[in-house]
C-alpha cells in the first residue's frame, strides 16, 4: 500500500470507534454465523481519523473501517450497514409506514449487493467478499479505498484536492458510467457519497447501486423519485438524493396545476445562466423514462462539488435542497440566476477556478465551465453521452492525461512511454504535493526496475522528491535506491552521482549512511573519469554538514587519495586535491602527515600549475589545522619548493607566494610571541631569587633517601635532555638538572656528582648540591617558586652548557664562577632575551 495512504490513516479517534463498535457488534450477533467468520479473517486498522467516521454509499449509510487480513495480510475496506440504527428505533414497532420504509431500504440494499457482485471493471468497486447479512447488519468486504468522494472533499479528513486531479477522476468516472451504458444499465445514484477513492488515487464507482436499472426493465423503484416538497425528515432515506438527481427523474410527490402548466417552457443550458431570462422548468407527474443523460447530470453535480473542494469555495453543493423538492425547483428551474441559485454558484465556480487555479492550469477554466454547463443541461438530449465526453477538450489537457497514463505506465509501449517521460517533468508543477506523492510517484519508482529507463526515470523521482517530505521520501525510494546504489552502472550511475546534493536533501541520516557514502565509493572505483569528477565535486559538501561523521570520511578518503596519486586526468587530479584540501580539519595528525608526504610525490610527479595550486591549497589548509611546528618542519619548506615550478603564470605565482608569505608571518607571530612568554617567565624567576627553597622544599614530595636520579629527562640514561628552555614553571612540568633553558647533554661525572651545567653549588646563586645519600636526589632553586607543581633539580634554573667530567668528581659547571658572576647573569633580563 502506499505510503501516503498509510500516514493517512491514523488510529482511530474516540469518535471513530463507533464504526469499529457496528463492526464489533456485527460480528458478535447471534444470527450471524457467517458473517462473524467474515470479520473474523480481519483486524481492524482504522475507521476514520475525524468525529465522523468514513461514510459511503446511498446517503452515506455505510460506514467504512480499513482492516487486514490475519492471515494473508492484505488490507481491505470492510463496509457495514447497521440495521439496529432503523430497528431499534421506537417506531419501528409503533408505525407501520416507518417499518414498511425501513424495510423497503433494505430491500434495495440487498440490490445493491447483487448487481455489485456483476460488475467487473477497473472503474468500479471491486468486492474482496460478498455480501453477508445478519440480523443485525450488512457487510461487505472490498478492495481498500481512502474513503468516499464526500469524505475526501474535506468532510471528514483532510484531502487537498487539485483541479487537475479533480479533471483526471471525473474521466474516469465517464469511463465507469460508459460501461454501464454500454451494458445497458443506468446508474440514476450517483453522489459522492457512491463515488470512492481508491487506495491508488483513482475514482471509481463505489456501493450505491441501489436505483440502477435496464432500459428495457419496468421501474419498481418509480416511488424513490418522487420527492417531498419539504426538507427530508429523520426517516429511512429510501428516496434518491435530490441534490445529484438530474431534473428529468424528480418529480414532486403531490404535483399540482403549477408544475403542469410549465411543461410548455423551453428547456435551457446552465450555460444560459449568465442571460437574463427564466429558466424553464421540466415537470411532469410522471418522471421521464431514465436514460443515460441522467447519470451526464449527476456526474456533473459531482464534478462541481469536487472542483469546489479544491478551489476551497465554502460553497459544497450545485443544489442545496435537503432533499426539499420545492427548493430544488426553485435553485435549479424557477431562479438559478438569484443569490445560492444553481446558476450563479457555477459562475462563482468559474471565478474561483481563475483565482486559485494554478498558472499552468488557468486555460483549462474556459474548458472546465463548459464541460460542466454542458453536462448540467436540464435538456437531457442536450448533454453529451459518456462517450463523448471522456473526450471533452477539458479531460484531453496534458495533466489530465498524464494522470490517467501514469495509472497504467508499466502497460505502456516502449516508445510513446519515453515520449511519455519526456514531457512528463513538465507537468510536474500542476500537480499539488498529495497527487505527486500517491500517483506519480510510485509508478516512477516501479520503472526504475527496467534498467532501459533508469537514466529518464530517476530524474523525475528526484525531481518529485524535492517537494516531498524527506522521511516520506526515502521511505518510498530507500527499497529502490538499494538496488540502484549497489547495481547502477553506465549513465544511471553517473547520474546517481551527479545528484548526491539532491539524494543528500531527501535521504534521512541513517539513508545516507547506508546507501549514500557507499554509492560514493563505488564512484571513486569506477574507470569513468566523468563518475570520479561528479563524486569528488560532492564529497566537500557532505561534509560541510552536521550530517557526515567520521567513520564516513574513513570510508572515502583512502579512494580520494588513490584517485590524487593514480589517476592521470587532470580535472580528477585537482578534484581530488581540493576534496582533501576541504576535509583537513577533521583529519587526525597522523593522516595530515601521511598526506603532506603524499603531497610532495604528487608535485614531483605532476608539475603543472593547476596541480601546484590545488598542493599549495592542501598545504594551506594542513597548515591552519596542524599547528606551527607542522608548519615550520613540513608545509613551509615544501610550499617553498613550489615557487620553482616552471609551468606558473605570473598570476600563480604571485598567488603561491603570498600563501608562502603568509606561512612565514604565521610563523614569526607565533615563534614571537612564544618568546617573548618564555623571556616574560625566566624575568618573573629572576624576579624572585631571593626565596629560602631549603625551607619551602619540605612541603614538597621528595624522593626516597638513597634513590638514583639523574641529571636531565630523570631517566636512567645520564644524557636524557634537558627541559627546553622558555618551559613555564608551575604549570604542570617539571625542570630538571641545567635548569630551564637551552637544553644541555650532562655527561657522567667521577664520583657520581650532578653535572648541572651551571655554577657551582657553592656559589652565590643560592643553589646547592642535596647532602642526601644519592648526589642526584632534586631540590628547588632558590629562586624558583614553592607550590606551582614542579620539581627542580640540582643546579637550578640558568644557562646551559656541556659540563665534561671532573677528575675530582665535583659538579662541572661550564661558567667562569658560581658566584656574584651568576646572580648578575639571572638578574639581567636583557642577557635572557
Amino acid at each position: 500500500m502506499s505510503d501516503w495512504l498509510a500516514k493517512a490513516r491514523l488510529k482511530a479517534s474516540s469518535a471513530a470507534s463507533s464504526a469499529a463498535s457496528a463492526l464489533s457488534s456485527a460480528a458478535s450477533s447471534v444470527a450471524s454465523a457467517a458473517a462473524s467468520r467474515l470479520l473474523a479473517k480481519y483486524d481492524v486498522i482504522d475507521c476514520g481519523n475525524s468525529a465522523t467516521p468514513l461514510q459511503g454509499g446511498v446517503h452515506g449509510l455505510w460506514m467504512i473501517a480499513h482492516a487486514r487480513n490475519t492471515k494473508t495480510n492484505q488490507e481491505v475496506s470492510i463496509w457495514t450497514f447497521d440495521k439496529r440504527k432503523y430497528t431499534s428505533d421506537p417506531r419501528y414497532n409503533k408505525v407501520q409506514s416507518y417499518k414498511s420504509a425501513v424495510h423497503t431500504l433494505f430491500d434495495i440494499i440487498r440490490r445493491d449487493g447483487s448487481l455489485m457482485a456483476k460488475l467487473i471493471h477497473p472503474r468500479v468497486l471491486k468486492l474482496v467478499e460478498p455480501f453477508e447479512e445478519t440480523a443485525a447488519s450488512f457487510t461487505v468486504v472490498t478492495e481498500p479505498v481512502v474513503g468516499s468522494l464526500h469524505d475526501v472533499c474535506g468532510n471528514v479528513r483532510e484531502f487537498d484536492l487539485g483541479v487537475a486531479e479533480v479533471l483526471a477522476g471525473g474521466v474516469q468516472l465517464a469511463q465507469a458510467i460508459e460501461f454501464l451504458h454500454t451494458a445497458g444499465l443506468v446508474h440514476r445514484g450517483i453522489s459522492p457519497w457512491t463515488c470512492v477513492v481508491a487506495e491508488d488515487g483513482s475514482w471509481k464507482l463505489g456501493l450505491g447501486f441501489v436505483y440502477a436499472k435496464t432500459s428495457v426493465e419496468a421501474d419498481e423503484l418509480r416511488d424513490a423519485f418522487n420527492f417531498p416538497p419539504h426538507d427530508a425528515n429523520d426517516g429511512p432515506p429510501i428516496h434518491a438524493q435530490l441534490a445529484y438527481t438530474a431534473p428529468e427523474l424528480a418529480h414532486p410527490s403531490q404535483p399540482n396545476a403549477s408544475t403542469a402548466a410549465a411543461a410548455a417552457t423551453p428547456m435551457q443550458s446552465l450555460m444560459d445562466f449568465g442571460i437574463d431570462n427564466t429558466m424553464g422548468a421540466v415537470p411532469s407527474t410522471v418522471a421521464t423514462p431514465p436514460d443515460a443523460a441522467a447519470d451526464i447530470f449527476s456526474l456533473g453535480a459531482v464534478m462541481f462539488r469536487a472542483l469546489s473542494s479544491a478551489c476551497k469555495s465554502q460553497t459544497t453543493e450545485l443544489i442545496s435542497c435537503k432533499g426539499n423538492a420545492a427548493t430544488y425547483r426553485r435553485m435549479l428551474l424557477d431562479a438559478p440566476n438569484s443569490t445560492g441559485g444553481a446558476g450563479a454558484r457555477l459562475h462563482e465556480l468559474r471565478n474561483l477556478l481563475a483565482r486559485s487555479g494554478s498558472a499552468m492550469m488557468n486555460d483549462a477554466n474556459e474548458p472546465i465551465f463548459d464541460l460542466l454547463s454542458n453536462a448540467l443541461s436540464q435538456n437531457p438530449s442536450s448533454r453529451p453521452s459518456a462517450a463523448n465526453l471522456t473526450r471533452h477538450p477539458a479531460f484531453m489537457r496534458p495533466e489530465t492525461q498524464a494522470l490517467g497514463m501514469l495509472d497504467n505506465l508499466l502497460a505502456v509501449e516502449t516508445v510513446p512511454k519515453v515520449q511519455f517521460l519526456q514531457s512528463l517533468a513538465g507537468l510536474l508543477p500542476a500537480f499539488n504535493v498529495r497527487v505527486k506523492k500517491s500517483r506519480v510517484l510510485p509508478p516512477l519508482l516501479d520503472e526504475l526496475r527496467n534498467a532501459n529507463m533508469q537514466s529518464i526515470v530517476l530524474p523525475l523521482v528526484l525531481e518529485v522528491g524535492q517537494s516531498l517530505n524527506s522521511n516520506d521520501f526515502s521511505a518510498a525510494f530507500r527499497p529502490h535506491l538499494a538496488s540502484l546504489c549497489s547495481n547502477a552502472t553506465g549513465e544511471s550511475l553517473l547520474l546517481l552521482c551527479s545528484n548526491v546534493p539532491r539524494l543528500q536533501n531527501i535521504l534521512t541520516d541513517q539513508a545516507m549512511a547506508q546507501y549514500l557514502i557507499p554509492l560514493l565509493v563505488r564512484g571513486c572505483s569506477e574507470s569513468d573519469v566523468r563518475v570520479h569528477v561528479e563524486v569528488l565535486k560532492h564529497i566537500p559538501g557532505i561534509f560541510s554538514t552536521q550530517r557526515s561523521n567520521y567513520a564516513h570520511l574513513q570510508m572515502l578518503l583512502p579512494q580520494v587519495k588513490r584517485l590524487a596519486l593514480e589517476t592521470t586526468a587532470a580535472s580528477v587530479r585537482v578534484n581530488a586535491l581540493k576534496t582533501i584540501a576541504s576535509v583537513m580539519p577533521h583529519l587526525s595528525k597522523e593522516e595530515m602527515d601521511g598526506i603532506i608526504a603524499m603531497l610532495g610525490a604528487i608535485a614531483d610527479h605532476d608539475r603543472s600549475s593547476a596541480t601546484a595550486l590545488c598542493v599549495a591549497g592542501v598545504l594551506e589548509a594542513a597548515s591552519k589545522s596542524g599547528g606551527i611546528e607542522r608548519e615550520c618542519l613540513s608545509t613551509l619548506p615544501l610550499l617553498i619548493t613550489l615557487l620553482a615550478n616552471k609551468s606558473l603564470s605570473l598570476s600563480q605565482f604571485e598567488t603561491l607566494l603570498s600563501l608562502v608569505n603568509g606561512s612565514i608571518q604565521r610563523v614569526s607571530n607565533a615563534r614571537r610571541k612564544e618568546l617573548k612568554e618564555q623571556a616574560d617567565v625566566q624575568r618573573t624567576i629572576s624576579q624572585s631569587g631571593g626565596m629560602n627553597t631549603t625551607s619551602s622544599f619540605g612541603s614538597m614530595p621528595q624522593p626516597a633517601l638513597g634513590a638514583t636520579m639523574t641529571a636531565g629527562m630523570g631517566a636512567a640514561d645520564p644524557f636524557a635532555p634537558a627541559m627546553p628552555s622558555g618551559a613555564p614553571v608551575g604549570f604542570g612540568t617539571a625542570a630538571y638538572a641545567g635548569g630551564i633553558g637551552m637544553p644541555s647533554r650532562a655527561a657522567p661525572i667521577a664520583g657520581g656528582q650532578a653535572s648541572t651545567g651551571l655554577p657551582s653549588a657553592g656559589g652565590h646563586g643560592g643553589f646547592r648540591i642535596s647532602q642526601s645519600a644519592d648526589p642526584f636526589a632534586p631540590v628547588t632553586s632558590s629562586g624558583a617558586p614553592v607550590g606551582f607543581g614542579t620539581t627542580t633539580y640540582a643546579g637550578g634554573i640558568g644557562m646551559p652548557s656541556q659540563a665534561a667530567p671532573s677528575a675530582r668528581g665535583q659538579a662541572s659547571t661550564g661558567l667562569p664562577s658560581a658566584g656574584d658572576q651568576l646572580a648578575n647573569l639571572l638578574g639581567n633580563n636583557n642577557t635572557l632575551m
